[in-house]
């Protein structure tokens, strides 16, 4: 009775489910990291669980392993020969400390819960699960985002980041719950089913204005873009007035740090090439530095950093091709720290991350996993449905300023077993 193939097909369909609509919303206070330590615990084990029932179902005859694609075997296979030949195997393994994300273990999983996506459900399956995660879970941290902005049971926030833990990481989740908002909503056939999705969508979009995230907001673009671009023969494009109307409210209602973080970032690229920025910030507590300095905003610290991860990379020839292994880039970093960081705001943090996710993998699974990589994320563009690309397309965006949080990438990989699927129909 328990060996019944509507049992292990009932269950493994609602551990997916509840992979993807519980992840985004797991936090725990009482670890070092509340937010990506607890997701990727939660990842492993329900992982490792589905990994576990559908090998003991296609044992028992009841499915079949399809084989899986050439390009995802590849990188595992890179990821699994940089992580023997690293020279901080146990970081390689299981991830950098604090987070244990990034690591080898973690990347298996992905890849396993990939093939069991790939050979266990149609595309047609795929889409109405991701969508449903998606419309929930986006919805539900966009609540919880907005009280934390206005307060509720804890001081107020400027930067909203919800059960993320960092404002762009939950905005880069947000923008991919709105392109399927968006998606449903622009090509609603009634008005009653448009006012509904334009008020279920509305949260979000406050959630996502309030993190203030301009790598956030350049992925929205970006992707509804695209969005509008693919599916412009089924979508009503009246329809995005009121959304830029809700925008140009939200503008006004609450400015917050959007306006200074672009003027910052003009002012970046002005001074980029003409010395540091003139930025003067007063130093407390410290014999270190004098009464005032200046510093640098997020855009020139981010172009040091990845001056000085370029250098790493170029200065270690016979690890050109697989990399140092994963999680190694906060060992190797220091020895090539631009001397303009010290001039920055963040003069005296470590760097565990180049804060631009190619070049983490140039030099961590070197320049065959960066190909690979480039090659799987073109692929996540080019096919499926026009929302799915349009999300591929945001995750490339937002993880060249930054890199993927555990949840993205959890995403990423049921994703992109739905666009093989979709392809192949």
């Amino acid at each position: 009775m328990l060996f019944k193939k509507s049992i292990f097909t009932q269950t493994i369909n609602g551990l997916f489910i509840l992979l993807l609509l519980l992840t985004p919303l797991i936090q725990f206070p009482f670890t070092r990291d509340a937010y990506e330590f607890p997701k990727g615990i939660f990842i492993s084990l329900i992982g490792i669980l589905i990994l576990f029932l559908f090998n003991l179902g296609c044992l028992c005859g009841f499915y079949k392993l399809r084989k899986p694609p050439v390009l995802i075997l590849l990188l595992l296979g890179v990821y699994v020969i940089s992580s023997f030949f690293s020279s901080y195997g146990h970081t390689s393994l299981w991830g950098y400390h604090g987070r244990l994300s990034g690591g080898s273990v973690l990347h298996l999983i992905y890849t396993g819960l990939f093939i069991v996506s790939y050979s266990f459900f149609d595309e047609k399956s795929i889409t109405k699960m991701i969508f449903l995660s998606l419309l929930v879970s986006s919805f539900l941290t966009s609540l919880i985002g907005i009280m934390q902005y206005f307060g509720f049971g804890a001081d107020p926030l400027e930067r909203v980041y919800s059960t993320f833990g960092q404002p762009n990481w939950l905005a880069a989740f947000l923008v991919f719950g709105l392109m399927c908002f968006m998606h449903l909503y622009l090509k609603a056939d009634s008005r009653r089913k448009s006012i509904l999705y334009l008020i279920a969508l509305t949260p979000v979009l406050l959630c996502l204005w309030l993190t203030f995230s301009l790598s956030g907001w350049l992925g929205f673009f970006a992707g509804l873009l695209l969005l509008c671009f693919l599916g412009r023969s089924r979508y009503s494009f009246k329809k995005l007035i009121p959304v830029f109307l809700v925008l140009l409210l939200f503008l006004t209602l609450f400015p917050g740090q959007f306006l200074p973080k672009i003027r910052d970032s003009l002012m970046d690229l002005d001074q980029q090439f003409g010395g540091f920025p003139r930025v003067v910030v007063q130093a407390k507590n410290s014999d270190l530095l004098p009464t005032s300095r200046e510093i640098s905003d997020p855009g020139f610290i981010r172009i040091s950093v990845w001056e000085g991860a370029v250098k790493l990379f170029s200065h270690y020839p016979s690890r050109m091709i697989f990399g140092h292994g994963p999680g190694s880039f906060a060992y190797l970093f220091p020895f090539f720290r631009p001397d303009s960081l010290n001039y920055s705001s963040e003069w005296n943090l470590v760097f565990s991350k180049p804060h631009n996710y190619f070049l983490e993998l140039l030099i961590e699974v070197g320049l065959s996993g960066l190909l690979l990589y480039l090659a799987i994320l073109f692929k996540g563009i080019t096919s499926g449905r026009s929302w799915n690309s349009a999300i591929f397309t945001v995750f490339g965006l937002v993880v060249f300023f930054s890199w993927p949080a555990v949840t993205m990438s959890l995403y990423f990989w049921i994703l992109l077993s739905g666009a093989y699927l979709y392809e192949e129909k």
